[in-house]
């Protein structure tokens, strides 16, 4: 009956994308606090957020991902304007070419541990163009959303609210005080 189920993984992912072409990526699978593992990438993450896992080699990766964009130059004169300086990150040499990562905290010899963050740049690889074109169809989809809102906005609706105060129980401590007025 076991052979039936197939392992599973739940893995936590945090990604800050900086201009949609570098990532830095965080993660550690669930249960296991003791291995965090952080990375730059060469993929912009926001192409993931429409899946919840993949499958790799017998094994189920789900992924619980939050993904945050960073516009670079944006942030650059909100801050210049504040008076203050910006120091960009600065990532390591990454191939333009191809899906990779370099790996920046965790231990580079625990495979299991990377695996997950190396299998999406595998899946990457080879669902590059499905990926992105999956991306680009949710980001037109939410701004024709925003769009349609903005030229219809919801109108209030009238709401009653309730509120029972809570009388303690007869002999509760608290009731037998006498309460000031």
């Amino acid at each position: 009956m076991l052979e039936h189920f197939r392992k599973q993984r739940q893995v936590f992912v945090s990604a800050t994308v900086y201009d949609h072409c570098r990532t830095y990526v965080r993660w550690q699978i669930a249960g296991d606090r003791s291995r965090a593992f952080a990375a730059w990438s060469n993929i912009d993450f926001n192409h993931f957020t429409g899946m919840g896992g993949y499958d790799l080699d017998g094994v189920r990766y789900s992924f619980f991902m939050l993904v945050s964009n960073q516009d670079t130059a944006r942030l650059r004169a909100r801050l210049e304007a504040a008076g203050r300086q910006y120091v960009p990150p600065e990532p390591p040499a990454l191939p333009e070419w191809e899906p990779a990562f370099v790996l920046m905290e965790g231990a580079p010899a625990d495979g299991e541990g990377i695996l997950p963050v190396e299998g999406l740049h595998k899946l990457y690889k080879t669902e590059r163009l499905r990926l992105a074109n999956a991306f680009q169809g949710r980001e037109q989809a939410r701004l024709a959303r925003e769009s349609w809102i903005k030229a219809n906005p919801p109108q209030p609706k009238h709401h009653v609210l309730y509120h029972y105060a809570v009388q303690p129980k007869k002999n509760h401590p608290q009731r037998l005080q006498p309460t000031p007025r």
